[in-house]
């Protein structure tokens, strides 16, 4: 793959992502807003606004998931056509399947956690110790909370759910191009590879290709914009 090449397929991967993040902006917009609908329905505690508001997040979960996994499956055949070389339908196929989970289960944990809070705040309203007005203030509050919506990753660090989705997506696009690339490589019999990372000391760099491996684990981790070439 020519390095002009990469700027074109680093361009189409960065607006998916930036694409991406402004979607998923949207949908806890509108999970705040039903629950903001929810909270002022008539006079709580009510089992029905419960469920209704259940019934709506499941809803907005839905649509995004099934929005993100059409975009993951259109970029990706689109990096394909740029990349000018494709790897077996069925790889693709099981990354994008990987991908629709992740996002499944990280916009079904944001559900979940709007659906608790919304209930907790039902059982505050019961108690007669706590002031109703208080309690409708703690629920703004922890409705308008940027830390509501996080996860938890395999060491047990919380972060922002924003930069889980932008992290899962560019790990999904650079994982597939540079596979990409590297099958390139190996089917035109060359053995050295370049990485393309702009505004990088190691942009430009040549590695042999029996140093894939080291290449990867130090240049193109899940943070990383590199792309081999």
């Amino acid at each position: 793959m020519e390095r002009e090449r990469a700027i074109d397929i680093r361009l189409s991967i960065e607006t998916a992502r930036k694409e991406l993040l402004d979607r998923y902006a949207v949908t806890k917009a509108a999970m705040k807003g039903s629950f903001h609908s929810a909270l002022f329905q008539g006079t709580l505690p009510n089992p029905n606004a419960q469920r209704q508001l259940d019934n709506e997040l499941k809803r907005i979960a839905k649509s995004a998931i099934a929005t993100e996994t059409r975009s993951v499956v259109s970029e990706a055949t689109k990096i394909q056509k740029l990349a000018s070389t494709s790897v077996e339908t069925e790889d693709v196929a099981e990354r994008i399947s990987e991908f629709h989970r992740a996002i499944s289960a990280q916009l079904g944990n944001d559900a979940r956690i709007v659906s608790e809070l919304f209930r907790k705040t039902q059982l505050r309203l019961q108690s007669s110790v706590v002031p109703r007005e208080q309690t409708y203030q703690q629920a703004i509050s922890g409705i308008n909370d940027e830390q509501l919506f996080s996860y938890r990753d395999s060491i047990g660090r919380t972060w922002l759910s924003r930069h889980y989705f932008i992290t899962l997506s560019g790990s999904f696009y650079y994982k597939l191009v540079n596979d990409l690339s590297v099958a390139q490589i190996m089917s035109e019999g060359k053995t050295v590879l370049t990485l393309d990372r702009p505004g990088h000391e190691s942009d430009g760099t040549e590695f042999s290709l029996s140093d894939l491996s080291m290449v990867k684990e130090q240049y193109l981790h899940p943070g990383s914009k590199g792309i081999v070439v």
